[in-house]
């Protein structure tokens, strides 16, 4: 009797406090270039530097992204962050939307060289204006 009184409480206990996810911050801003023209489309990528943990957001054609970890505007976990962003086509929107791949450098793809980091912190605000380079001129 005493065994089935106690495990159901036990269960319960470790069910509530079971949850070891870190807690993420609000962070949002805009993706642009120097001229202050916007990034339209794509997504960008927050990849913190201590747990590797990934926030994410498509962003807007204005430009504009909310990051989410674990479900929609949650935030990035606190600490410093390398970005990448992915031009619209790359991330497979529809052709006619969006920046073109070509327009956007390409170090920015990857979050090793893209030379972006950003430091996300519990007090905010976590409002980023993230300044992307266009792509080098063929000849």
């Amino acid at each position: 009797m005493f065994r089935s009184v106690l495990l159901p409480s036990i269960l319960l206990l470790v069910g509530c406090t079971g949850n070891d996810r870190l807690p993420t911050y609000e962070a949002f801003g805009v993706v642009g270039f120097p001229d202050g023209a916007a990034l339209s489309g794509g997504f960008i990528l927050f990849q913190s530097m201590e747990h590797g943990k990934v926030a994410r957001s498509v962003i807007e054609a204005d430009g504009t992204f909310r990051l989410r970890t674990f479900e929609p505007g949650d935030g990035a976990l606190a600490g410093k962050h390398r970005v990448s962003v992915i031009p619209a086509k790359q991330a497979g929107f529809d052709p006619d939307e969006g920046t073109e791949p070509a327009t956007l450098h390409v170090k920015y793809q990857d979050a090793e060289l893209s030379g972006l980091v950003f430091e996300v912190t519990p007090e905010g605000p976590n409002d980023f204006r993230v300044v992307v380079e266009r792509a080098p001129a063929t000849s």
